[in-house]
Formats: C-alpha cells, sequence, structure tokens
C-alpha cells in the first residue's frame, strides 16, 4: 500500500501538470480528497492491547550481532528508495531534459513496479528463497541505476526506474522477515532495530545523494547507489530466516 500510494501521488501529480495546475490548487485537492479517504478511518474508534513499558529496554535500538548485517541490507535499499522519491524527478528533468510532467512518470513507474513486484514476491521467496531472490533484487536495482546513469535517455531511464523497482521491492520486507524471525531478541525489538537503519536511509539518503551531487554530479550519485545495491546481493545470504527458540544464526555463505 506504499507503494501503492507513491505512485498514485506520482501520477497525480503528472495530471495535475499536464492540466497546467497550479501548486496551490493541486495540494487544496489533494487534500480534499485525502479527508474523504481518511475520514471514516478517523472515526473508528481504533483499540490495541496496552502494556507496560519496560524501564531497561533501550531508547534507540540498533541492530547488534547477525542483524547488523541485516541492517546493512535493510539501509542499501532504503538508499535507493528514498533517492527514487527525491531525486527521479530532478535527474529527468535536469539531465534528460523531459518536461516537468513526464520528469514525474519516473517515481510512477518505479513505484508501480514495486507495486506488481510486491504482490507476487511470497510466490518467489517460496519458490526459490530469500537469498535468491535478495541477490536477483540487487543486481536488478544495479543494472537499473548504470541504465539510468550511463545512458541517461528517457526510454532508458524509464526502463532503469521499472528495475530497479522490481530490484527493490522485496529487500525490505524480507530484512524485517529476518528481525522478526532472530533467536536472540523479541521481534519488535529486532524489526525496530533493522527498521532505524532502513527508514534512517530513506530519510538521510536523499539529502546524501544531494550533497555528491553538488560536489561531483548526480550521475556518480546514482552510480554510489548501483554499488550499494551490489552490496544486496553480497550479503544476501542474512536473509535467511533462522528458526526461533536456537542460538544458532544462519551461515554466511558467498
Amino acid at each position: 500500500m506504499w507503494s501503492f500510494g507513491a505512485g498514485a501521488g506520482a501520477g497525480i501529480g503528472f495530471l495535475a501538470v499536464r492540466a497546467d495546475l497550479s501548486y496551490t490548487a493541486q495540494f487544496i485537492l489533494s487534500g480534499l480528497g485525502l479527508a474523504l479517504l481518511l475520514g471514516p478511518f478517523i472515526a473508528t474508534p481504533w483499540r490495541s492491547r496496552q502494556t507496560e513499558p519496560d524501564a531497561a529496554a533501550p531508547v534507540f535500538a540498533l541492530p547488534r550481532g547477525s542483524l547488523f548485517l541485516v541492517g546493512v541490507v535493510a539501509l542499501s535499499a532504503g538508499l535507493g528508495e528514498g533517492a527514487m522519491a527525491d531525486w527521479s524527478a530532478v535527474f529527468l528533468h535536469d539531465f534528460v531534459g523531459t518536461d516537468q510532467s513526464r520528469a514525474a512518470l519516473g517515481y510512477a513507474v518505479y513505484s508501480v513496479t514495486m507495486v506488481a513486484m510486491r504482490l507476487c514476491v511470497d510466490g518467489l521467496v517460496e519458490r526459490l528463497g530469500p537469498t535468491a531472490v535478495a541477490r536477483a533484487g540487487g543486481l536488478a536495482a544495479a543494472v537499473g541505476l548504470v541504465l539510468v546513469a550511463g545512458i541517461a535517455t528517457f526510454p532508458a531511464a524509464l526502463l532503469g526506474f521499472v528495475l530497479m523497482g522490481v530490484g527493490y521491492a522485496a529487500i525490505i520486507p524480507l530484512a524485517f522477515r529476518r528481525a522478526a524471525a532472530d533467536p536472540m531478541i523479541q521481534p519488535g525489538q529486532g524489526i525496530a532495530a533493522v527498521a532505524t537503519f532502513a527508514y534512517g536511509a530513506v530519510l538521510l539518503g536523499p539529502p546524501s545523494i544531494g550533497f555528491i551531487a553538488e560536489v561531483f554530479s548526480l550521475r556518480l550519485a546514482f552510480l554510489v547507489l548501483g554499488a550499494f545495491a551490489i552490496l544486496i546481493s553480497f550479503f544476501a545470504p542474512v536473509l535467511r530466516r533462522a528458526e526461533r527458540g536456537t542460538a544458532e544464526h544462519p551461515t554466511f555463505e558467498t
């Protein structure tokens, strides 16, 4: 649903620019639409079980032990996801030379591909295993980034964004699944620790990309993301789920 919403937002942006709507009009219409959509949920009396906080629990969760490498994989995917949200349209407009409406299509294509891939990735994981899926995903994302940065034409960039959507789709969900199954810590703490790396990268990745682009170029920044995508493939074996209740972690094989 995250990817679906992102793709829908990019698609609405494309239509708004094509219709020559001002930013103010677009934001007002989007706000009204969201109010109508979310109104029933706001009025719903959600309830959940309450637990007493553990005074000894860490305030800030960081992955440790074998989960550290799982966090690195999630971080590598988070960097790519954050960069696509903030820099795909900029790249298409400034480097490829597309108009503003078509520049919004880059993120839309990426997000739609993510939705499609995440709807079928469970079957692929059951059939091929998490290591093979993550390894192929990292390679697909790396190839996509090379297409975007290396050729820098509109068709090549769109194909690159599709490959990135295919490549990144399974990585963070697989990292969370592995964190929840860690035999040494509780599922909630494991997911929180890996999420620190994953969503920290989504937040801090775009400004880092901007810094590299300012000093060198946006093309080089995208190629750096490609190196992180290859890192996903290299560390893919750490995403194999360990059996809860045992002290044994998955062995690392390249």
